[in-house]
């Protein structure tokens, strides 16, 4: 089975490597192709771009942060829309990855169930909003707090 791990913050690779490692260890014939940093690399079958450092979020971006931001998110997008068309994917992790969860999963085709583990910080902002869209998107949610 082909697996897409998708982390967007240090710490979610940190979780993601784990997660990889775990699954390859309970399902070794799984392919784990992934997003992130140097963590989950190590992990993966094959790595199809570093997320975890690239994407800008906070009160302090510059103005022209934001034109990186945007070319990320469209190398971003094009990644995952050519992984899903050439690879086979049957499942899709978010891990950790607070402003691009909704816009990763409305890339996803509804036949692939879509995991997401570590979401957003809604309880800190109280969005139900927010909450309810991830809800609805995905198959399972994984939190580390309750």
């Amino acid at each position: 089975m082909n697996i897409l791990i998708i982390a967007g913050e240090v710490s979610g690779d940190l979780y993601a490597s784990h997660l990889a490692k775990a699954i390859l260890s309970e399902y070794p014939e799984t392919n784990i192709f992934s997003m992130g940093g140097e963590k989950l690399k190590k992990e993966s079958h094959t790595f199809l771009l570093e997320t975890s450092h690239k994407h800008r979020v906070g009160s302090g971006i510059k103005f022209i942060d934001m034109f990186s931001g945007l070319k990320f998110k469209s190398k971003l997008k094009s990644c995952i829309k050519s992984t899903l068309t050439t690879k086979s994917i049957k499942k899709v992790i978010i891990i950790d990855f607070q402003h691009y969860n909704e816009f990763i999963a409305h890339l996803i085709p509804k036949d692939i169930p879509i995991y997401t583990m570590i979401t957003p910080n809604f309880w800190m902002i109280k969005s139900e909003k927010h909450a309810k869209k991830i809800t609805a998107y995905s198959t399972k949610i994984f939190t580390i707090f309750k």
